[in-house]
């Protein structure tokens, strides 16, 4: 405990039922196994990234009460030490897993980002522009330029940001909504990109806005994810 303020937090969470960021780490999650392959996960994704490899997920399940909330918790805590943004996403009738823009703005909404206060997307926008000379800037936009990356609006709005954000707080603020999941005007897109003379080198292919599921054939192949009981 930092102070007799965290301890006093801890306290009430652990009265209300409610797990607190004080609390997780001073009792820890009590699941060693699990902690130790989440942490496994966090080392090898960034290599397995870099590789254009998927990195794997991890699922577990428990009964109500038992303590999915508390093991949450810590991993947000463990995945914030290491350096990654955290968002939890509750699956619902209001984000229902099927929509990717609702699962999009949803997790936007809840993104935090290590050692900032504020909402996630914001402070990144804003440390970006302090950043668009360094090696970690230049990769990413190289890999939205892919053909195989993102959809190329990323790769424009990314580009429109870097150009004229600073100097047109409003291209900033329609950007970064955007990219915490509302919709864009692509004829306003367009307009910017001209303006800086750029329009010809992104194509802004259609979106789907919403991905039907598959339905499984006989004798065809799915993935299984593998799930642990707490």
């Amino acid at each position: 405990m930092n102070s007799q303020l965290d301890a006093r937090r801890a306290i009430e969470s652990m009265r209300s039922g409610v797990p607190s960021g004080p609390a997780v780490r001073s009792l820890g999650s009590g699941q060693e196994p699990l902690d130790a392959r989440f942490s496994e996960l966090l080392d090898t994704s960034a290599a397995a990234t870099a590789q254009g490899k998927q990195v794997r997920g991890l699922m577990f399940r428990a009964g109500f009460g038992e303590g999915k909330s508390h093991l949450l918790t810590c991993f947000e805590h463990t995945a914030l030490d290491s350096g990654f943004a955290v968002s939890r996403v509750v699956i619902s009738k209001e984000t229902p897993l099927q929509v990717p823009g609702k699962l999009l703005a949803a997790a936007a909404e809840s993104l935090r980002v290590p050692n900032r206060v504020g909402r996630g997307l914001e402070e990144i926008g804003a440390s970006l522009q302090q950043r668009f000379e360094s090696l970690e800037f230049r990769e990413l936009a190289q890999y939205l330029a892919r053909e195989d990356g993102l959809n190329s609006r990323f790769a424009a709005t990314l580009h429109l940001y870097e150009k004229a954000a600073a100097q047109n707080e409003e291209l900033g603020d329609r950007i970064l909504r955007f990219w915490s999941g509302d919709k864009l005007n692509v004829a306003d897109l367009k307009r910017d990109l001209r303006e800086l003379g750029d329009a010809v080198g992104f194509r802004l292919e259609p979106v789907r806005a919403r991905i039907p599921a598959q339905p499984t054939r006989p004798g065809s192949s799915t993935f299984k994810p593998r799930s642990v009981t707490i």
